[in-house]
């Protein structure tokens, strides 16, 4: 395996290893989404997955999806560059006989070609800053994918920190100064490793990602936000009820192809398959 600090040009740099590799982000996981994207993550994986089936976990973390996954039946490897997460992952899910798990890079995944019916990848993409390495991930997931075989991708919204700066009226320096100097190419430096703000990461339109998953030579590509623009609502001043929440939860769902949405939302996903 491909390990240690060198994920994509200046991937993984100390901010975002000093993010992942503590006890506080292992237990904060499950709850980063927030559950509005939590919900819709299963609502969708749920919907394009096939049933029991062999899943390749990219940046699986933790587990937190993973365990879900083989909660359905599924069989699952989970790969991702931390040590420590992996770790926690197979301390956690080792009673699972359908789940492994191994350090590696999404850009050079070890295994034969189409060794598994679903490939998932979530986060490594918006952590690779340069499109060579985000276009090589994919040609990797498209070739340890078997032929017919399901690709979900994450990726965030190219406004979505504008739209994070607004809910939460931002006065931080350092956090406005690196969104207003999001580049051309889509990619968020953390001016000053502000706390305010997410790590150093990429970001793309809807129209970007469609254009990337076609030269990777994936087919019936399609691109669905998971929050959309009400993700601030997944963290609100007040504890939401059972009805506001499945209220939220519907209308989320129901524009989530929209372009605009995806580009706001701070989780969306393209799903695709890898030709017959």
């Amino acid at each position: 395996f491909i390990v240690g600090t060198n994920f994509g040009s200046i991937i993984m740099n100390e901010d975002i290893i000093k993010s992942y590799a503590t006890q506080e982000a292992i237990e904060f996981m499950p709850t980063v989404r927030g559950w509005l994207g939590m919900v819709r993550l299963r609502q969708e994986l749920s919907n394009h997955l096939p049933s029991k089936i062999k899943i390749l976990d990219i940046g699986g973390g933790n587990g937190i999806v993973s365990g879900w996954l083989l909660s359905k039946g599924h069989q699952v490897y989970l790969l991702d560059l931390m040590p420590e997460l992996v770790s926690e992952a197979k301390k956690e899910l080792s009673h699972y006989s359908g789940f492994q798990a191994g350090v590696g890079d999404a850009r050079n995944l070890p295994f034969s070609d189409s060794t598994f019916d679903a490939v998932i990848s979530l986060g490594p993409h918006y952590h690779l800053l340069k499109e060579e390495d985000r276009l090589i991930s994919l040609l990797e997931i498209r070739r340890t994918v078997k032929p017919g075989g399901k690709v979900v991708v994450e990726f965030m919204g190219r406004y979505n920190f504008d739209l994070w700066a607004a809910h939460r009226g931002l006065t931080d320096d350092e956090a406005l100064l690196s969104i207003q100097n999001i580049n051309s190419a889509g990619n968020m430096i953390n001016a000053g490793s502000s706390k305010n703000l997410f790590m150093t990461c990429h970001t793309d339109t809807s129209k970007q990602m469609l254009e990337i998953a076609q030269k990777a030579g994936l087919i019936n590509i399609e691109n669905i936000a998971l929050e959309g623009p009400f993700w601030p609502a997944s963290t609100p001043s007040k504890p939401l009820d059972r009805k506001q929440a499945s209220r939220l939860l519907s209308i989320a769902r129901r524009n989530s192809t929209l372009e605009e949405y995806i580009n706001l939302s701070p989780h969306s996903l393209l799903v695709a398959q890898r030709p017959d």
